[in-house]
């Protein structure tokens, strides 16, 4: 069996080999490179991601490249669109030889152009959801306070129509005055006629009474068709204040759905924008 040492050299050769097959079997667009302790020694750009390497050039200080060589720490940045174009996710980590010494570092740039997307749809969506929760709510309030403010107008009406029928007993005891003053008119009116030349002056006077009761008996009836009418208009004021009262009920009921159902949206935009960051 061969026991020979692997070199530094032979290791860099094994991940420039298997860099490939990483392009291959990774469902993104990314983009891969290699160095050795100074230099790229492989690069290959994504589809829509290229930082313009070339091999043999000398990782210069700043590149993420060359942070991993100095630290001996693998990192993670986010390169912003404005640097070359698309925004992508940069993965590199050291390359170790046997006895454990830097040789080399391994860069792998991942195109998070649509996590990037899906984040700021997120975002847009949570704050909408919100705007709508807060509008909902408000609505639903609004639709409270209509149903509470309808509520007690009807009582009000109830109230108004137990005021009018009492009315009904006030002149039915006119109109029986009236009835009585009328009487007593023509009663006098008869006496009047017995007295002769005597009761004329009598006679004047019970004819105005009998004249102002059936001017009484008669305004009596206007005044009740008057109030009949206002009543029976009150009543249908009264069902129309009901059913107003019942569809601001359903609509604060719904409104207060709809703001349940707007709290889950921003939920699932939050788990979303979490999701997105993660990618």
């Amino acid at each position: 069996m061969d026991h020979r040492e692997t070199t530094g050299a032979d290791v860099l050769t094994l991940i420039i080999n298997s860099a490939p097959f990483f392009k291959t079997i990774l469902p993104v667009d990314c983009m891969l490179a290699v160095t050795d302790t100074e230099r790229f020694v492989y690069y290959a750009p994504g589809k829509g991601i290229d930082v313009k390497v070339r091999v043999g050039e000398a990782v210069k200080p700043g590149d993420g490249m060359y942070e991993v060589l100095r630290s001996g720490s693998p990192q993670v940045t986010v390169v912003p669109k404005e640097a070359y174009g698309v925004a992508f996710k940069a993965v590199t980590a050291p390359v170790r030889n046997e006895q454990g010494q830097i040789i080399g570092a391994m860069g792998m740039g991942v195109n998070v152009t649509a996590q990037l997307e899906l984040q700021d749809i997120a975002q847009s969506l949570a704050a909408s959801s919100e705007e709508m929760t807060a509008t909902s709510q408000e609505v639903a309030a609004t639709a409270g306070n209509l149903a509470a403010h309808l509520s007690e107008l009807k009582t009000s009406s109830d109230a108004v129509l137990q005021r009018l029928k009492k009315t009904d007993d006030i002149l039915k005891f006119i109109t029986g005055i009236a009835s009585k003053t009328n009487l007593l008119g023509l009663n006098a009116s008869i006496e009047s006629a017995r007295a002769g030349e005597h009761g004329r002056g009598f006679s004047v006077v019970a004819g105005e009474i009998r004249k102002m009761s059936m001017d009484s008996e008669q305004s009596v009836k206007e005044i009740k068709n008057i109030l009949t009418s206002i009543a029976e208009d009150i009543h249908k004021m009264g069902q129309k204040i009901a059913r107003s009262d019942e569809l601001s009920s359903a609509q604060a009921q719904a409104t207060h759905q709809i703001s349940e159902a707007m709290e889950q949206l921003a939920l699932a935009a939050e788990k979303i924008q979490g999701f997105a960051k993660d990618m």
